[in-house]
């Protein structure tokens, strides 16, 4: 009897003085009264576990013999020993910040019953790698995977209609975004600060693009806007650097202040709509936006409001008319488009003659082009033109010449270029 005793007590000191993080608890195999839930005419929505959780956790289908239906607000959140969670068939929400500051939280199976998914339901789970949204799922909540910091992708399914502000704000690592065409809104801060988003393609069927929703958003290249949007909120795509161009299609009546500032590699816009608004600083401190392009006339970009400090905007060159398809040249070396107001800069040359790897650096206030070319015996040698940069830049070549006089030249196909 002693030597059991002994035994018993043994046992009992290890499970008293072992660590927090050492017992791993499943919740299928802990009793019904482990759980706080309440219980509705439909079910049971649970709202926390009366003890820690550690590792793999399933949460079970049923308490009391009645299905459970419902995450609650907070169930689970700051359980930072969580790894992986399984919710069962059944539940049909995921209540606000249900799992926020998971931390240690990699993987989530969530059935095809959810539909939706509330604020921060999963914000700062850091070390989310990727999700499956089911297409049970109309909604995505504000916030709700905001912070997740480890997410690479995600593919939001066919049935969300709307993604809700700072939805997937400071995911750091994603790199890229599926949003479906049954999507009509997106949320102020959706997508800012999602500093490895590279490209983005807005559906047909998006009304709004919300303010901030991709702003700081520094590796996005490209971004396209579809017909159906009529506004671009406000520093909708504020500081997103790496941005080049920009078309605002012809259904866009609105952009909001500082919608696209600081884009400090943006070279050209096109407007296919010339009654729009476009808001104060708009444009600012896009400091390489020479072009603008317009599908109207010089007349009817009257209709264009634009509001205060936008004077890179207002002093870059404008082109009216713009061909919809590609531009055609009457010679190679032609600037001027046959069939619009459009002319080729120095940079498209540099591309044409297949010179990669050009960089801008300050210098000189203008950089001056002569060209000419070859018939027969007969050399021709057209107009100079000159190009203003502000601020002003000298044009480098891959192999570090500096092409800014007349004594550094280019021949290509019989045709010369000085710069």
């Amino acid at each position: 009897m002693k030597k059991l005793l002994a035994v018993l007590l043994v046992i009992t000191l290890m499970i008293a003085t072992a660590p927090m993080g050492a017992l791993s608890i499943s919740v299928s195999a802990v009793s019904e009264d482990m759980f706080w839930y309440n219980v509705s005419d439909d079910g049971v929505i649970i709202t926390g576990f009366k003890d820690h959780l550690d590792g793999d956790v399933e949460l079970p289908s049923a308490i009391g013999g009645s299905p459970v239906v419902g995450i609650g607000d907070s169930a689970f959140a700051w359980y930072n020993g969580i790894t992986s969670i399984t919710i069962p068939d059944g539940v049909t929400s995921i209540g606000n910040s249900a799992f926020y500051n998971c931390d240690s939280l990699t993987s989530v199976s969530i059935p095809d019953s959810v539909t939706s998914i509330g604020d921060s339901a999963f914000q700062s789970c850091r070390g989310l790698t990727s999700i499956t949204i089911p297409d049970s799922v109309t909604s995505i909540g504000n916030g709700a995977f905001s912070s997740c910091t480890s997410l690479t992708s995600i593919t939001i399914p066919d049935g969300v209609t709307s993604i809700g502000s700072s939805a997937f704000s400071s995911c750091s690592s994603l790199t890229s975004v599926s949003i479906p065409n049954s999507v009509t809104s997106i949320g102020s801060s959706a997508f800012s600060c999602c500093y490895s988003l590279t490209s983005v393609t807005i559906p047909n069927g998006v009304t709004s693009i919300g303010d901030y929703a991709f702003e700081w958003c520094d590796s996005l290249t490209s971004i396209t806007i579809p017909d159906s949007v009529t506004s671009i909120g406000n520093s909708a795509f504020s500081n997103c650097y790496s941005l080049t161009s920009v078309t605002i299609p012809n259904g866009v009546t609105s952009i909001g202040d500082n919608a696209f500032s600081w884009c400090r590699s943006l070279t050209d816009v096109t407007f296919l709509n010339t009654c729009v608004t476009i808001g104060n600083s708009a444009f600012e401190s896009c400091w390489r936006l020479y072009d603008v392009y317009c599908s109207g006339s010089k007349e009817e970009t009257a209709n264009m409001v634009i509001g205060e400090n936008n004077g890179n905007l207002i002093n870059a060159t404008w082109h009216y008319n713009t061909c919809d398809g590609e531009h055609s040249y009457n010679t190679e070396i032609t600037l001027q488009c046959s069939n619009c107001d459009y002319k080729r800069n120095i940079i498209e040359i540099l591309d044409r003659l297949e010179i990669d790897d050009v960089t801008l650096v300050e210098g000189v206030d203008t950089i001056t082009v002569t060209y000419g070319y070859w018939e027969g015996d007969k050399y021709i040698e057209e107009k100079g033109f000159e190009y203003d940069y502000s601020p002003s830049y000298t044009v480098y070549l891959i192999d570090g010449t500096e092409l800014k006089s007349s004594s550094n030249y280019i021949i290509y196909d019989n045709e010369w270029y000085s710069f």
